[in-house]
Parts: C-alpha cells; sequence; structure tokens
C-alpha cells in the first residue's frame, strides 16, 4: 500500500521509462502468461489513473499558488509607485514654489527697474527746472541792475539840467495862476519886448511845473514798480529756495524707497531660501507673509507717484510766479515808455 501510495507522485513518464527499460533488459526476460499479462495491464490502468488524479490536483494547486504569487508583486509594485509619486509630487511642488519665487523677483525686478527709470526723470526734472530757475533769476538780477543805473542816469541828467536852468524875474501871482491857453494868448498880443518875455517865462515855468508833477509821479509809480518787483524777486529766491529743499527731500525720499525696495527684496530671498527645503508643509505660511510685503510695496509705488505729483506741483506754483513777473516786467516796461527811455526788453 505504501508503494501504491508513492508511486501516483512519480510522473507518468518516468513509470513509462521503467516500463520500457524493464522489458528490454536482456537478463529479466520472463515468460508471462496471458492472465499474468491481463493482471499486469490492470494494474498499469489503475497507476494511470492515479497519475491523472495527481496530475489534475497538481494543476489545481499551482494557479492558487501564481495568484498569491501575483498578488504580492503587485502590492509590492503598487508600494513603490506609491512612492514613486510621493516623490513626483515633492519635486512638483518644489518647482512650482521655485517657479513662483523666480515670478516675483521678475516682478521685484521689474519695479525697481521703473522706480529707477521715474527717479531718474525726476531728478533730471528736477535739474533742468534748478537750471532754467537760476537762469531766469540771473536775467532778472541783470535787468534791474541795467535799470536802476539807467534811473541814476536820468535823474543826474535832470538834476544837471536843473541846475544849468536860469530863473527870470518872477511874476505876479495872478500871472503864475493862469493857464498856458492864456499865457499864449498874452504873447500873441503882447505889444512890448518885455511883456513878451514875461509871458514866455511864465509858459516855461508852467511847462517846467507840469514836467516836474509828471517827473514825480512817474518816479512814484516807478518806486512802487520796483517796490513791487524787489518783493517778488525776495519771494522768487525764497520760492527757489523752498524747491531746493523740497528737491532734496524727494531726493532723499526717493532714496528712502530705494532702500526699501532693497530690503524687500532681500527679505523676499530670505525667506523663499527659508521655505524652500519644507515646501508641502510652509506653503500657507509662505503665503501669508508675502502677503504684507506686496502690500508694502505698492504702498511704496504709490508714496514715489505722491512725491511725482508734489514735484509737478511745484513747477505749477514757479510757472505762476514766472508769469506774475513778467507781468510786473511789462508793467516796468510801459512806464518806461511814458518817460521815453527806450523800446521794451524781453528777458530770457
Amino acid at each position: 500500500m505504501e508503494e501504491e501510495r508513492r508511486s501516483p507522485q512519480r510522473p507518468a513518464s518516468q513509470q513509462e521509462q521503467d516500463i520500457n527499460e524493464t522489458a528490454g533488459s536482456p537478463v529479466h526476460t520472463p515468460r508471462i502468461s496471458r492472465a499474468g499479462s491481463a493482471a499486469l495491464r490492470h494494474a498499469h490502468a489503475h497507476e494511470d489513473q492515479g497519475n491523472s488524479k495527481v496530475i489534475s490536483e497538481s494543476k489545481k494547486q499551482v494557479p492558487v499558488l501564481d495568484k498569491e504569487k501575483n498578488i504580492a508583486f503587485l502590492l509590492k509594485e503598487l508600494d513603490s509607485l506609491r512612492d514613486l509619486n510621493k516623490k513626483l509630487q515633492d519635486k512638483l511642488a518644489l518647482k512650482e514654489k521655485e517657479l513662483e519665487t523666480k515670478l516675483l523677483d521678475s516682478q521685484l525686478q521689474e519695479t525697481e527697474l521703473e522706480a529707477h527709470a521715474s527717479e531718474r526723470a525726476a531728478v533730471e526734472e528736477i535739474y533742468k527746472a534748478q537750471r532754467e530757475r537760476d537762469q531766469a533769476v540771473m536775467a532778472r538780477l541783470r535787468l534791474a541792475n541795467e535799470e536802476r543805473d539807467e534811473a541814476l542816469l536820468r535823474a543826474k541828467k535832470l538834476q544837471e539840467a536843473t541846475l544849468e536852468y536860469v530863473p527870470f524875474k518872477p511874476l505876479p501871482k495872478q500871472t503864475i495862476s493862469s493857464d498856458l491857453e492864456e499865457l499864449l494868448n498874452r504873447v500873441n498880443s503882447a505889444d512890448s519886448a518885455l511883456a513878451i518875455e514875461q509871458s514866455g517865462a511864465a509858459i516855461i515855468e508852467q511847462i517846467q511845473r507840469a514836467r516836474e508833477r509828471r517827473s514825480q509821479i512817474t518816479s512814484e509809480e516807478m518806486k512802487a514798480v520796483i517796490e513791487e518787483r524787489d518783493t517778488a524777486l525776495t519771494r522768487l529766491e525764497e520760492e527757489l529756495q523752498e524747491a531746493q529743499r523740497e528737491r532734496d527731500k524727494a531726493l532723499l525720499h526717493s532714496h528712502t524707497l530705494e532702500e526699501e525696495l532693497q530690503t524687500l527684496r532681500s527679505v523676499l530671498k530670505h525667506q523663499s531660501d527659508e521655505t524652500s527645503p519644507d515646501i508641502p508643509a510652509t506653503s500657507s505660511q509662505s503665503q501669508s507673509q508675502i502677503q504684507p510685503l506686496l502690500h508694502r510695496l505698492q504702498q511704496l509705488t504709490s508714496e514715489f507717484q505722491s512725491a511725482q505729483t508734489q514735484l509737478c506741483l511745484t513747477q505749477e506754483r514757479e510757472r505762476e510766479a514766472n508769469e506774475k513777473v513778467q507781468r510786473l516786467e511789462r508793467l516796468v516796461e510801459v512806464l518806461r515808455k511814458k518817460v521815453g527811455t527806450g523800446s521794451v526788453r524781453k528777458v530770457i
């Protein structure tokens, strides 16, 4: 029975090979009877049935083992794919953070370039306005000096003419108080040289008085205009100094804004360097820190624009002061024309 149990475990091909070797062996060649051959065939049939059962059972066991191996392999492959997916996700988050940092750096660089360009343009405008203002002030000072010299020369000439004048014999009060037309009628109706001489002296005295009144009125007007012009020049100088102070203040403010932009950029770069090793854990925190910095950047940009607006207002006030000075100069020229001292001068 034990041999029968062991025999099905051997493959059919091995059994057939053993049978063939036994049959073909020259040593063991006994003659078998018909009954023995029938028994032998029955035994072989029984062995074939046992072998087929064993083969069918082994076939049933093999798919079960292969299925378990496939499940284990698939689970291991799934774990490896999960690890790979996690690594790829971490790498993608890191790349996204680097891309966002580069984008912020580019925005900061563009803002810094725009601030530099605006600052350069503002400084150039301030320098240009300063040069124009200085030229205008120097031109006005030269004109004022020339007008003062001309006024002094005219006064000297009038004084010399007054000293050279020889007064005639004084006339009665009624003759002095008479008008010019009456004096001319007296000259026409005079019948002696003495009467003509007296009437001519009265006419000359009336003309002299009229000239004196006109000169006095003109000198008072000129004095008032010159005082107003001097006041305007003083105010312009004060406005010039104020504009210079505002320019220095704007330059200092622009330098301060530039330093704050540099500080903001370094802070952003430092934060991006600190948050880059642990991106998934600190992404929300970095976003909450970047938002106030961006708000500060917008605030600095608005302050720079307000400084430019203040510069425009200063230039507008300067233009109004220049227009007022030009009006005063025109008034001075009109008065000079009344006195008869020449043509109008143009101040550059």
